[in-house]
């Protein structure tokens, strides 16, 4: 999957900016050669998961950003305000990760190489893309209360999905995350996945002011055609180049030149005073809500406000 460059200088920008910091306010022109972008939406989708039968519910859960070197990827997000409080290991994968929490219970992950021999053997694509892509988003996930009827759902659909099978995560603290998960196999597409129990860390009580994934952006070669696809594989709304879950969104944007799939993220800021306070405090460069550093290890990433 294509990893987005920082800066982000191909997507649109909100048309009214926060002023001085350029936290990006909720309005946006819909253009045609770029993505199109509607007015920032409630976190919760306009139609109600109760009009439809036997129709699983999808949230925006995590996107992960495979890094090269870990603990100073960890680091330089902690010094712009993304605080990991959470990570571990994959034992049965061969990775480590760090993990970002947000209020509303989606994060941002970062991954690397654990064990080389064992992520060969698991996931050699993974090892590739790790080892000699440059760092950058690499994947992005919805979460659901029921899995096994999802991925049910999607066959039906004639949709290309992996088996089901569990997941195991080895924290740092000690505790075990357990969730069970399958991949669909369809460029620009998320995995979906089914936790067995709670988050295994709270928020940070420092750094920047989210509250959570407002959106993935996803590049593809037809915006269109990709947003269409989504909406319809989840049961979702979808306005313009905006697809609305559940919970969140992806916000699908044209890009001919690059292979489909997540590149970056809208974080929706809680506090837009203090944001731009933070952002002032850490020299972070930003226009349109656009966060351009290299700190950013090649993760896009836009602030929304409601």
């Amino acid at each position: 999957m294509s990893r987005g460059g920082g800066g982000g200088t191909s997507l649109p920008s909100r048309s009214v900016c926060a002023a001085s910091a350029g936290v990006a306010r909720a309005q946006s022109a819909t253009t045609s050669a770029n993505a199109r972008t509607a007015s920032m939406r409630s976190r919760l989708s306009t139609v109600p998961a109760i009009l439809f039968v036997n129709v699983s519910r999808y949230v925006l859960d995590h996107v992960v950003v495979g890094v090269h070197d870990l603990p100073r990827a960890t680091e330089d997000w902690r010094n712009l305000g993304l605080v990991a409080t959470d990570g571990g290991s994959h034992p049965k994968r061969g990775t480590r990760n760090a993990i970002v929490r947000f209020p509303d219970q989606s994060f941002l992950e970062l991954m690397g190489v654990a064990d080389r021999e064992k992520l060969g053997t698991t996931a050699p694509a993974v090892l590739e893309m790790l080892e000699h892509h440059p760092d950058g988003a690499i994947n992005w996930a919805l979460r659901t209360d029921d899995v096994t009827t999802a991925h049910d759902e999607l066959a039906r659909k004639r949709l290309p999905v992996g088996a089901v099978r569990d997941g195991l995560g080895q924290r740092d603290s000690g505790k075990i995350a357990r969730w069970r998960m399958f991949q669909v196999d369809e460029p620009g597409f998320p995995f979906v996945l089914q936790y067995a129990g709670p988050p295994t860390a709270d928020p940070p009580e420092d750094g920047l002011p989210v509250r959570g994934l407002a959106a993935a952006i996803v590049q593809a070669i037809s915006a269109d055609a990709l947003a269409r696809r989504l909406a319809a594989a989840f049961d979702a709304e979808l306005d313009g180049g905006r697809v609305h879950f559940s919970g969140g969104e992806a916000l699908v944007v044209d890009e001919p030149r690059e292979h489909p799939g997540v590149v970056g993220v809208e974080l929706l800021v809680a506090d837009e005073q203090l944001a731009i306070a933070q952002l002032r405090s850490r020299d972070v460069p930003a226009a349109d809500g656009w966060i351009r550093d290299r700190r950013l290890h090649g993760l896009r990433v836009r602030f929304v406000v409601e």
